[in-house]
């Protein structure tokens, strides 16, 4: 009798504690973090503490979702259309993939050489699409995206039409690299949630093009036998365990972008979405969220 009141004790404590737990995480400012678990039902679940409750960013939007169950552990204006900027070259490679065959090759002209930023490709240098496609991801290469997209008819449209048939409602593409087209408008623009789909897609039908930007740097060789050596403009890529794919992205407009696919968990694959931030917040703020994204799966025990 006395082991059937302890039991009922311990049971009703549990709830009482789960109930303070979830209307504690009821009261945390909406601008601060949105926490959304789903696991199934009648699974015990115990939480040491809420590890997105004390998330600060310097980004406007940020989103984390769990690709294993496809559920949200974060949200930061998640669905504010903000500029692009290189995360518009995910698109550029998704539709120079959808559009070539595999005789591609891209030459580099001297008009694609005229875009801002210079990573040293040579005018009338040859390259097979792929490794450009690596190269142009890895540095963020605009010489790169404007060559592939000059080596097809109606490439932005391509890109648009792709937005249009993944499902990304707030995503538009104005150039194939991402610059500022002028002062007040974006070469590009989307949402964290669609950003987060488009590199999704990206990394699992194209992963041969995308894991090179898991690495620190590399090196890619032209049809012309020139090498080429690209370090990942992502400065934080040794810092995230796990890593299987980034990508990043600034302009004037767009302040400081950076998507990355990571393993917080074997199993559960991770994309993370910084908007909106500073150059260099961009990467602080990627850290606190894979730290708190850790500390998620480390403090849920199923």
């Amino acid at each position: 009798m006395s082991q059937i009141k302890y039991t009922a004790v311990a049971v009703v404590s549990l709830c009482i504690i789960s109930i303070i737990f979830f209307k504690g995480a009821e009261n945390v400012p909406p601008q601060k973090h949105e926490l959304k678990l789903v696991v199934p039902l009648g699974t015990p679940v115990i939480f040491l503490k809420n590890p997105f409750a004390d998330v600060v960013l310097k980004a406007k939007s940020a989103y984390i979702i769990d690709l294993e169950k496809h559920v949200s552990l974060f949200k930061l204006n998640s669905t504010l259309q903000l500029p692009l900027a290189s995360l518009t070259k995910i698109m550029t490679a998704i539709s120079a993939e959808k559009l070539s065959t595999t005789t591609t090759e891209v030459v580099i002209s001297a008009k694609s050489l005229k875009q801002e930023g210079d990573n040293g490709l040579r005018p009338g240098e040859k390259w097979k699409l792929s490794d450009l496609l690596k190269f142009t991801l890895l540095v963020s290469s605009n010489d790169g995206a404007s060559a592939i997209a000059g080596a097809f008819t109606g490439f932005v449209d391509a890109m648009n039409q792709n937005a249009r048939d993944i499902g990304l409602p707030q995503t538009y593409f104005m150039n194939e690299s991402g610059l500022d087209v002028s002062r007040g408008l974006s070469g590009g623009y989307g949402s964290a949630e669609d950003v987060a789909k488009l590199f999704e897609y990206a990394v699992s039908h194209y992963p041969d093009i995308f894991l090179v930007t898991k690495e620190k740097k590399g090196v890619f060789v032209s049809e012309n036998n020139i090498s080429h050596v690209g370090e990942n403009t992502n400065k934080v890529v040794s810092d995230i365990p796990g890593l299987i794919a980034s990508k990043t992205g600034t302009t004037d407009l767009a302040g400081g972008n950076l998507v990355i696919e990571f393993l917080p968990k074997e199993g559960h694959p991770v994309i993370i979405v910084v908007m909106g931030s500073t150059i260099d917040g961009r990467f602080d703020d990627m850290l606190t969220l894979v730290h708190a994204t850790k500390n998620y799966f480390d403090s849920l025990k199923i």
